[in-house]
């Protein structure tokens, strides 16, 4: 009969043997790990790139982190204060309904409101008539039109159609498509019109319409914005530059100003070129795979 204790005995000897060995095995991939990176480090710093960032832990699940301090501070549910969500709400129309048959007897309560949101989109035409006075020496004067009007089409229509095209990524063909069955009449070169048009540029003209081109100080520009509806920090901050943007046009800074920097959002203004030390960074990250191509890539780094 098989001595069974001598047996279990054996089996967990070996099971405390291989956990040793598993342990030196992870400790030996984990420093190889580490070396492998501080190598990849190494081989990036001499072909002139940034090794790999040290990230620190994520602190956002933390017992420190803002959603969890803020947590206590937050009510529970259902002892919010009740508010009504269409209190600020502007009313276009009221419609007032009557039931279908109200008994001789019936007392009239008021009424129960109930709100409905909707939007329309239709054509919105103006005909300026702009006076023409002719002078006893021959010569006219005519009106002028407002200085917000640039060209036929009126800024909410433009507005629209730059916030459809560069905001909402919508296709110049399906945007096309739809100005149409809102019966506007546009065609392919009004297309070309508007998407010649810089957003910023467009829209600090408009602005410096509004305030008719006074000088402001950093308080009467924030009140202007706020009459105009215009409150979020991030709208605060886009009108802000495309004012600062037409300022500078209007001002006499041509808008053929070249500007030289990288591919980056923010220097999309006047007439934009790249910079080649910006472009050469991705050429630094081939390494040619054949003995012959490395000489050539070396000699078009080094070139001026």
């Amino acid at each position: 009969m098989p001595n069974y204790d001598a047996l279990i005995s054996q089996l967990i000897e070996e099971n405390k043997w291989l956990k040793k060995r598993l342990d030196i095995a992870l400790n030996a991939v984990a420093q190889l790990q580490e070396e492998n990176q501080r190598l990849k480090d190494e081989i990036a710093t001499l072909k002139g790139q940034k090794p790999r960032p040290k990230i620190p832990p994520s602190t956002l699940e933390g017992a420190k982190s803002k959603d969890k301090q803020n947590d206590k501070n937050k009510l529970s549910r259902g002892k919010h204060p009740r508010r009504k969500k269409t209190v600020h709400l502007e009313i276009h129309a009221k419609n007032r309904i009557k039931p279908e048959s109200i008994p001789v007897e019936a007392i009239f309560k008021g009424c129960q409101k109930f709100t409905v949101q909707d939007i329309i989109l239709r054509p919105y035409n103006t005909m300026y008539e702009l006076e023409r006075w002719q002078l006893p020496d021959g010569t006219y004067v005519t009106g002028k039109l407002p200085k917000n009007i640039q060209g036929h089409y009126g800024p909410q229509l433009v507005c629209y159609i730059l916030h459809q095209y560069y905001g909402c990524r919508i296709t110049e063909p399906l945007l096309f498509a739809q100005l149409k069955e809102i019966r506007y009449l546009v065609n392919e070169d009004t297309m070309d019109y508007i998407e010649s048009i810089k957003p910023s540029h467009w829209l600090g003209g408009c602005l410096l319409s509004y305030t008719k081109d006074q000088p402001m100080s950093q308080m009467e520009w924030e009140t202007f914005l706020l009459e105009i509806n215009i409150k979020s920090e991030g709208d605060v901050k886009l009108a802000t530059e495309a004012a600062l943007f037409a300022s500078l046009i209007a001002n006499g800074i041509p808008k053929d100003l070249g500007v030289h920097g990288d591919d980056a959002g923010q220097f999309n203004v006047f007439v934009r070129s790249l910079c080649w030390i910006h472009e050469e960074r991705h050429y630094r990250k081939l390494i040619p795979s054949a003995e012959r191509g490395r000489p050539t890539m070396s000699r078009y780094l080094c070139q001026p």
